[in-house]
């Protein structure tokens, strides 16, 4: 994971550690997105964006296949600006 659309230090994390994953659609101009989000203890940890991963659905396979899917979600933009200062 980067941080800071990928200028910030790298961190890695084991897929295990995780205790679930959500789902969000963001509704713009160019389309409907999705973002899944891999959580821990209801926090969330990592977000991968259908927009700006082109390999996202082989991502989110890898995902289902290994962490539990606890429900999707509503996109909210004060969520997503609060969540980049964390």
């Amino acid at each position: 994971m980067k941080r800071y659309l990928g200028l910030g230090s790298k961190r890695e994390f084991k897929i295990d550690n995780f205790d679930g994953y959500t789902v969000s659609n963001l509704y713009s101009f160019s389309g409907i997105h999705e973002y899944l989000y891999l959580t821990k203890n209801g926090r969330k940890m990592i977000k991968i964006s259908e927009f700006y991963h082109t390999n996202y659905l082989q991502l989110k396979e890898a995902i289902h296949s290994k962490v539990n899917f606890t429900g999707r979600t509503k996109f909210r933009m004060v969520d997503e600006l609060t969540e980049i200062f964390k």
